[in-house]
């Protein structure tokens, strides 16, 4: 008899305690194993914050604190209201995130007796829907920028060497809080997987993953929207400009 065979019998006639406890073994290491997968999501998440909160920090620091400088010098480069549509709701985001950011770092060093986060983006996430101003508001950043550089000579001299020196424009680095929502989603989907089903972190966690991944559509949406009305305007001031040229050779012929 081949010793599969063999396995099998002695399979089918083993004890029952021992096929139970070795059940039990199983079940304890993928759990074990299903802990240390969610603890290591849980350690990404608090190294995407941090670097999440430093690059806006980077931001408010390197290029819209000297602008406010700008705004509040004697003879102003740009106007405090076309400074506020560039800085969007971002420095209310940032202070947001902050907080945050030190809600899972003590979660981390508390995790022995509480090793879990889904209470944290139930409790701590409402912020999360200031993200719709802002997604709804970059086209205007955007627009607003180029209006500057174009009306204000010292601000586009002002501005372009700035990022000469920082190796980076404005406008890449306003696009970094449109990923923020996704990114959470992504995270806490994958979370999801390694926690208990028909537990209350279970329960709670698959609702945080429904309102993250219907926040992060409607972000989608709304941004391809306001960037294809981007467009669409861009387009529009093209061809009012070459018509008015062409006006103005006419009439000069």
């Amino acid at each position: 008899m081949d010793a599969s065979r063999v396995e099998m019998l002695n399979s089918a006639f083993t004890d029952g305690n021992q096929t139970e406890g070795s059940n039990k073994q199983f079940m304890k290491f993928r759990e074990e194993e299903h802990a240390t997968k969610k603890k290591t999501l849980v350690d990404r998440l608090a190294v995407s914050e941090q670097e999440f909160v430093d690059s806006i920090q980077y931001i408010k620091n390197t290029f819209l604190a000297p602008l406010r400088k700008l705004v509040d010098a004697p003879m102003p480069m740009i106007a405090l209201a076309e400074l506020i549509d560039i800085t969007s709701n971002l420095e209310t985001l940032l202070n947001c995130h902050v907080i945050f950011l030190q809600s899972i770092k003590e979660r981390i060093a508390e995790w022995e007796t509480h090793p879990y986060v889904h209470d944290l983006f139930t409790e701590k996430t409402s912020f999360l829907k200031l993200y719709n101003y802002y997604v709804s508001n970059h086209h205007k950043q955007l627009e607003t920028i180029d209006a500057c550089i174009e009306k204000y000579p010292l601000f586009a001299i002002f501005l372009r060497d700035l990022e000469a020196r920082e190796k980076v424009e404005l406008k890449v680095l306003l696009t970094e809080p449109l990923r923020r929502v996704s990114s959470y989603y992504l995270i806490v989907q994958e979370m999801s997987q390694y926690i208990k089903p028909k537990t209350e972190e279970y329960d709670t966690m698959a609702k945080v993953v429904a309102r993250l991944k219907e926040q992060t559509e409607k972000l989608n949406a709304d941004l391809h929207s306001s960037l294809s009305s981007k467009n669409r305007d861009s387009k529009s001031k093209k061809s009012d400009k070459k018509g008015s040229s062409r006006s103005t050779k006419t009439d000069k012929k």
